[in-house]
């Protein structure tokens, strides 16, 4: 009789128990999540500085901005932005773990870059090019990308990005843009 009450008892009260429990909303575990990286890919194969701040927005998406300024000398590589300002908007697709924004991703940015490039204007009365002058211009773009990042429970992370996307109205620039990097970086 007593082995009864005790199974009925657990029965009746068991999913009362349960919903006291706390809940814990994806909102919950992306409070707060900010990410600093270093494209490293940018830093070995050009002189330059790309730094890049990622914040959470939710479980499966992000935002944030990457700065990057071209370091050395432009010389005859007029493609070559020396700076640039790349605001984005990530969409992640995650495996299920404990800490989101973090698996294959798709990327929306919007981008601002500036250079100098030679103008070369012809001189129709000798029939040559006189010495180049040196122009500056700045054009913005649109873009996608694609990519997957990898964080482990300490917070280091690692990405790999790829994609392009074209300038809107270039004036001297180029006419569009890669955007490929390896990034790698800290979650805090």
């Amino acid at each position: 009789m007593i082995k009864k009450a005790i199974y009925i008892w657990t029965l009746a009260f068991a999913p009362i128990i349960y919903a006291q429990a706390p809940i814990v909303s994806d909102k919950d575990k992306t409070e707060n999540i900010q990410e600093i990286k270093v494209d490293i890919l940018e830093g070995l194969a050009l002189p330059a500085l790309d730094l890049i701040y990622e914040y959470a927005l939710s479980y499966s998406s992000g935002t944030g901005a990457s700065i990057k300024y071209y370091l050395g000398n432009q010389g005859d590589n007029d493609a070559l932005a020396k700076f640039v300002f790349q605001p984005y908007y990530r969409q992640y697709f995650y495996q299920k773990q404990d800490f989101g924004i973090s698996g294959v991703f798709v990327e929306g940015c919007l981008r601002y870059a500036s250079g100098t490039t030679d103008d070369y204007d012809y001189d129709y009365e000798t029939n040559s090019y006189p010495e180049p002058t040196k122009v500056n211009w700045g054009t913005a773009g649109i873009g996608c990308s694609v990519g997957k990042k990898w964080v482990n429970q300490s917070g280091f992370l690692f990405e790999v990005i790829i994609g392009g996307g074209r300038y809107l109205a270039p004036t001297y620039g180029p006419d569009g843009f890669f955007n490929g990097s390896f990034n790698v970086g800290f979650r805090f």
